[in-house]
């Protein structure tokens, strides 16, 4: 069996057993037969955009097809408030925590869709320690993202959900978004104003 075929059924794991039981080896067969019409073209990156798909794909459709209840899941069995017990914790909905993963989708978005866009991130200077100021920008958004994902995970409460999603990610998109225009409006000011 072919490498690229192999490491494909690999990721095909992050569907649910079910789902790779019913379709897995349709799939694999569908993607081996893609990976010869993309080598047997002329197109030299024709293999590479095969895998970017692929990979966009799979984020996209394997945790929907998780969140089915295919599979038996473990249930969390309390005895009670009067006994010592707590009240089982609603689990966090995937929607709401895909929500809260909004700035790394805008950011892949514009590093696949217009690469051009994330350019002025790496320009140094401007820089601080030595990394360039917009790629400092945006792994401070990401972990102000993850940090808005964990209070996103651990509350009940639409409301509380709300909020975090005011308070972090949407801050952190906007971060995101507006990262390659602050750093050109900075190089632009030290270029008129150099010291």
């Amino acid at each position: 069996m072919n490498r690229q075929v192999s490491m494909y059924r690999w990721l095909l794991r992050l569907y649910s057993a079910g789902f790779r039981r019913e379709f897995g080896d349709e799939m694999a067969r569908l993607f081996a037969e893609q990976l010869a019409d993309a080598r047997a073209g002329d197109d030299t990156l024709a293999v590479a955009r095969l895998w970017v798909s692929t990979l966009i794909d799979l984020g996209l459709t394997a945790p929907g097809e998780r969140i089915r209840r295919d599979e038996p899941v473990a249930r969390i069995v309390t005895v009670g408030s009067d006994f010592g017990g707590t009240e089982p914790r609603r689990p966090a909905s995937m929607p709401r925590l895909l929500l809260g993963l909004l700035p790394m989708w805008v950011f892949l978005f514009f590093s696949l869709a217009a690469p051009g866009y994330l350019d002025p991130l790496y320009l140094n200077p401007p820089g601080i320690l030595g990394v360039p100021a917009g790629m400092a920008l945006v792994v401070l958004a990401l972990v102000w993202m993850l940090v808005g994902l964990l209070g996103l995970y651990r509350l009940t409460s639409d409301a509380l959900a709300l909020l975090v999603l005011m308070l972090f990610t949407v801050p952190a998109t906007f971060a995101i978004v507006l990262a390659p225009a602050m750093i050109m409006i900075i190089v632009n000011l030290v270029i008129q104003n150099p010291t």
